[in-house]
């Protein structure tokens, strides 16, 4: 299982970083978490088949995190989960502004389905739990665990101010990785949650340079391994 992180910046732009989007790379099949960043653009850069992605799944409706999704939908992809059922007549409504019903039809009609409580995404590759998060004031949000090749990852998705939505499962399962936004909470008030995290690894994304700063200096306190990502940066997990 690989990680492609293609955009890794919070929703304020800030240089050399796209915004938030992650590429999971399973048995050579593509899933995407989160677009918002040029995928396409990023992918066919690399030689990587746009045409080999399975699924996408996007944790809310913050441009920084889906104003890609359209792209998924018109191009590439079998199936887009968006949080909420609203979301889907808007995605449609969207695709019929700019005049693209026709590539959304030549592609496959990309399936655009809702996400929903629990286990919502099964293939012969991955299987996908959602968890609910607090980040919207209004509308739903959601973090995903992952589970693929005997492995556990949990993406975190962007969570509230006082962290308390920070997902309990990291305290009740083991994890390979755990990937944390850190942008939306004060550092101090996470860290002993971080500590209490059964994972190998923490990964952070969303990245802001003040809270890299933050964590830099409490990084005494924290017993977990730790990664801050990049743009371009692959992990294998």
């Amino acid at each position: 299982m690989k990680i492609h992180f293609l955009g890794t910046c919070h929703g304020c732009q800030e240089k050399n970083r796209y915004l938030t989007c992650m590429v999971l790379e399973v048995n050579d099949a593509y899933y995407l978490i989160d677009a918002g960043a040029p995928f396409r653009y990023i992918m066919m850069n690399k030689d990587m088949p746009v045409e080999k992605f399975k699924a996408g799944f996007i944790t809310h409706m913050h441009g920084d995190h889906a104003i890609h999704a359209y792209d998924f939908a018109v191009g590439c992809g079998h199936v887009l989960y968006l949080p909420e059922p609203e979301d889907i007549k808007s995605m449609e409504d969207l695709i019929y502004f700019m005049h693209c019903e026709w590539a959304y039809e030549r592609f496959g009609k990309c399936a655009i389905k809702c996400v929903a409580d629990g286990k919502f995404y099964q293939d012969e590759n991955i299987q996908v739990t959602s968890i609910p998060t607090k980040h919207l004031a209004r509308g739903k949000s959601f973090g995903y665990m992952i589970e693929a090749e005997g492995k556990r990852v949990l993406f975190t998705g962007d969570l509230s101010g006082t962290f308390e939505d920070y997902p309990k499962i990291t305290e009740e399962c083991d994890f390979d990785a755990v990937i944390c936004e850190l942008t939306h909470f004060e550092v101090e008030t996470a860290m002993p949650k971080f500590n209490r995290t059964r994972t190998k690894q923490m990964i952070f994304n969303h990245i802001r340079d003040d809270k890299v700063a933050l964590l830099k200096e409490h990084e005494q306190e924290l017993t977990v391994p730790y990664s801050l990502t990049n743009d371009g940066d692959v992990f294998e997990i």
